[in-house]
């Protein structure tokens, strides 16, 4: 039966559809000899169908999903040209090849689903799917206004995106602006809590004592034989440093970093949630508002929790997450209304 190239290509368990779509525009797909385009079908029990020269695989009868921590100085990707470590490299390979759904940048960290099941891939990544995603955002240059500033719709590549939902966690050096520090509401659950404090939005003033004492997510604990981890020894900077300290010590080839910078007047931590995916988003998103990211932690997509993962672990989606997943994303064919 003839398919869409692209939901071939992304049920093979190679990559998402939209993903299959730019190999298609970029000559990488060929069909019976021919190179293909964008809206081709084919029949893969009749058609040959090859991948940058490579047959298509069968689509995999058997799928697995696992979240992945994926920790700072790490890309998404499965092979880097540039000799950088990979998500990749973070998963045994008993568990087969598996794809990471979207993107975290090199120096963000946290959540990140990866997966051979390509019509989920799909869901997910589709920007009219809005699976609502949730973040910690560490910030410098902290000042009045702030707050109101990131709760704005802003135009992002020419599209104007929905009203994320945005509630600060502590400020330090600064005083309470009255733009409101208690919890406005993610619309997703996800749970974060101050650890060994107050609940959250009530300290302003105070930060925690380390970056790694925030961002406990209240959830169905882990049982601990599903907590692994394949460490990148040297090659992974220290995951508890303010981030422009990593970026020096990543640029310097493994030099010494200096301390992580103390907490000082003008930063602040938020929990942000936005149900695009724009490159780099939230990142742009605080600039706008006039801050500068110093670190950026996924917590949360849609269900899925990253709970008391360490960076480098993973653990397999359960059944129930994979269930609610799907009733919250929307199926996607493309090029159909």
């Amino acid at each position: 039966m003839n398919e869409r190239l692209q939901k071939l290509i992304a049920a093979a368990g190679l990559c998402s559809r939209r993903t299959a779509e730019e190999w298609i525009i970029r000559g990488k797909v060929t069909v019976n000899g021919n190179l293909a385009r964008l809206g081709d079908t084919a029949d893969p029990e009749t058609d040959e169908i090859l991948v940058e020269g490579r047959p298509l695989p069968k689509a995999s009868a058997r799928t697995a999903t696992v979240l992945l921590y994926k920790p700072r100085g790490v890309v998404t990707t499965m092979q880097d040209e540039k000799g950088r470590p990979t998500v990749a490299e973070l998963l045994p390979a008993e568990l087969g090849r598996l794809y990471p759904v979207g993107r975290l940048d090199q120096f963000s960290e946290g959540l990140l689903l990866m997966t051979n099941d390509g019509a989920l891939a799909n869901r997910l990544t589709h920007p009219r799917g809005e699976v609502c995603k949730t973040y910690l955002l560490w910030v410098s240059g902290w000042h009045d206004g702030a707050l109101e500033k990131l709760r704005r719709p802003i135009i992002l590549d020419g599209y104007r995106i929905k009203p994320p939902q945005v509630r600060l966690i502590w400020a330090g050096g600064m005083q309470n602006d009255g733009s409101g520090v208690r919890d406005q509401g993610s619309g997703c659950g996800s749970g974060v809590r101050v650890q060994g404090s107050e609940p959250v939005g009530a300290v302003i003033g105070r930060p925690p004592e380390t970056p790694e004492s925030v961002g406990a997510v209240i959830g169905r604990p882990q049982p601990a034989e599903t907590r692994k981890c394949l460490p990148l020894e040297g090659k992974v900077p220290p995951q508890g440093a303010d981030e422009v300290v990593l970026r020096q010590r990543i640029a310097s080839d493994g030099a010494p970093a200096c301390a992580a910078a103390a907490a000082r007047a003008g930063t602040a931590l938020l929990e942000i949630t936005i149900h695009e995916g724009r490159n780099r988003q939230i990142r742009r998103m605080a600039e706008a508002a006039g801050l500068k990211t110093t670190r950026l932690k996924r917590i949360s997509e849609g269900p899925v929790q990253l709970g008391d993962l360490k960076p480098g672990q993973w653990r397999p989606l359960t059944a129930a997450e994979l269930k609610r997943l799907a009733a919250e994303s929307t199926e996607i064919e493309y090029g159909k209304p």
